[in-house]
């Protein structure tokens, strides 16, 4: 028996049932840990169940496509590379709430010194960078721009 996977559905390999005289798609969607399941009735193939599937997702999303970039989004986590607190101030100091990871890619790419910044001046500090970045060489003798990025 072949299953398939279509946007989150699983097709049941189709068959013909005798005893309707129909052809029918075994339809499963799992979501929020519970399995619901579906039997399709058609008169050709597995290609009409996915046309269901198509319709159920505009209804539920809006679009079919809506769907898919929903889906997209879920499966794509970006790791932060700086720490929860550090990430914190940055996205409060990008105008966002601590925990919304909408630009943490945009974060990710962000040299060391601007990092940096955006957490001073979060702290109140602005426009500190380059005095703290010269104080530290200054004082410790390390050059904490050229750690890299």
């Amino acid at each position: 028996m072949e299953y398939k996977l279509y946007k989150g559905y699983i097709l049941g390999p189709g068959y013909q049932n005798p005893a309707y005289d129909v052809y029918e798609v075994d339809i499963f969607r799992c979501r929020d840990d519970a399995i619901s399941g579906n039997t399709f009735h058609t008169s050709e193939s597995e290609w009409e169940a996915q046309q269901w599937i198509d319709r159920e997702q505009e209804q539920e999303y809006g679009s079919a496509h809506q769907w898919e970039v929903d889906e997209l989004n879920k499966a794509t986590v970006i790791e932060p590379k700086y720490p929860d607190h550090i990430m914190d101030k940055v996205r409060q100091s990008l105008g966002l709430e601590p925990g919304d990871t909408s630009k943490d890619a945009e974060i990710n790419a962000m040299s060391r010194d601007a990092v940096f910044d955006h957490c001073l001046n979060w702290e109140g500090l602005i426009n500190y960078g380059n005095q703290m970045r010269d104080w530290i060489q200054d004082i410790y003798g390390v050059n904490v721009s050229t750690f890299g990025v």
